[in-house]
């Protein structure tokens, strides 16, 4: 008998059991096919990204409203909504508390894994890529919070530029090991990026001076602060 060619390869790393939601979908694909096919190839993406902390995943027919109603394990007034700015957003990889613990749940427009349901697809590359890129985001999480225990979600900083420049490191590293980590998957994302890039380039500055300009009315310390360092930090990471 043949050996099984499946037995050379690396053992998946993510839960055996783990769920795969569908909701608000409504497109021509079968939702119950759809969840299979994220599964599929999920389970099949461990066996080179390590998804041992995968908490789950959700596939959003609307994907905003997906991300805003997700479990997130505990109490947070930030409401998780898509990037609407030079970026569009159609896929996220949070982090939730279960049991105590710090897990990373997949959360894609439902729309991505069409294209992954025909190996042959012009959008299969694209979409394969994108489950990679955020397959690898649970990786980087995990790797974060064994070097750095209790940090994530479960400790508070009181200084409001020092949480702002942790808003933007985090942001930095996680985009950064992320892409690194999935760069062999899929589709070549770098023209995509560097066009990104260059319109936030071209638009920061014009940006956080309009919030500079607002501020002399408004007066709000925090919310100048806040609003300059997210602008930069945009650049920083799409850099």
């Amino acid at each position: 008998m043949a050996d099984d060619p499946t037995d050379q390869l690396p053992p998946p790393s993510a839960p055996e059991a783990f769920s795969v939601c569908v909701r608000d979908w409504y497109g021509d694909s079968p939702a119950q096919q759809l969840a299979e096919c994220a599964w599929g190839f999920t389970r099949e993406i461990s066996r080179y990204i390590d998804l041992s902390n995968l908490d789950g995943v959700t596939l959003g027919g609307d994907y905003a409203r997906a991300l805003a109603e997700l479990d997130r394990g505990y109490d947070s007034s930030i409401v998780l909504t898509p990037s609407n700015d030079i970026a569009i957003g159609i896929a996220m990889t949070p982090s939730v508390i279960r049991e105590g613990a710090l897990k990373s749940h997949l959360v894609l427009n439902a729309g991505i894994v069409t294209g992954l349901l025909d190996a042959g697809h012009e959008l299969f590359p694209f979409s394969f890529h994108t489950l990679a890129h955020e397959c690898a985001h649970v990786e980087v999480t995990a790797a974060f919070d064994r070097c750095f225990p209790n940090v994530l979600l479960r400790s508070k900083r009181t200084d409001l530029q020092e949480q702002c420049r942790w808003d933007v490191i985090l942001a930095c590293w996680d985009e950064y090991a992320a892409c690194r980590i999935s760069a062999g998957f899929g589709s070549d994302p770098t023209d995509g990026y560097e066009e990104i890039f260059i319109q936030a380039l071209q638009t920061a500055r014009k940006k956080a001076n309009a919030a500079i300009r607002a501020y002399r009315r408004h007066g709000e310390h925090s919310r100048i602060a806040c609003e300059v360092y997210a602008e930069y930090g945009r650049l920083m990471k799409y850099a």
